[in-house]
């Protein structure tokens, strides 16, 4: 789906910000000038810019279309990826996995509810199933998100998926 880059902020619009991290990247793909393409995006940008977009709580919402195609290919290639004798990790994966599911519940509730919060309990869900880590996800997604706020479901979400 093509969308406008006119709805997001100007230091945006399809480049890359200065500074510690850098900021979203839009891929315009096929588009006209002045839009994205939202499933290139989420496709066509490194790891760390799919997260950051999955995670993004403020600048931008995903379609629940874009993020179910997202979801289900992803998962597919993970799962041929994982039963292969390669040298390749679970963890980020498995964090993307985590949060292609939560921000698709987010998106899907009312609109009151935050949809970066919800990517960031399904990836710690998918993350403690994972590595069966409790304590040591927590401290480390808190710390990664800058959002103390965070700990508290954050502990709840991954005792639920440590005993599930």
């Amino acid at each position: 789906t093509d969308r406008m880059l006119q709805e997001l902020p100007a230091t945006s619009r399809g480049r890359r910000l200065a500074g510690a991290g850098g900021g979203l990247v839009f891929v315009q793909h096929w588009c006209e000038e002045g839009e994205y393409n939202e499933l290139a995006t989420l496709f066509l940008s490194p790891q760390e810019g799919l997260i950051k977009h999955l995670l993004q709580r403020t600048e931008v919402e995903v379609t629940p279309s874009a993020l179910g195609i997202l979801l289900a290919l992803y998962t597919v290639i993970a799962v041929l990826v994982f039963g292969i004798a390669v040298p390749a990790g679970n963890f980020i994966p498995a964090l993307t996995i985590g949060a292609a599911m939560g921000r698709l519940l987010g998106e899907v509730f009312p609109d009151d509810s935050d949809p970066g919060r919800f990517a960031l309990m399904g990836a710690a869900a998918v993350l403690c199933g994972v590595t069966r880590m409790t304590i040591t996800l927590a401290a480390i997604l808190v710390e990664v998100t800058h959002d103390v706020g965070a700990l508290l479901p954050l502990m709840f979400t991954l005792a639920v998926s440590k005993i599930s």
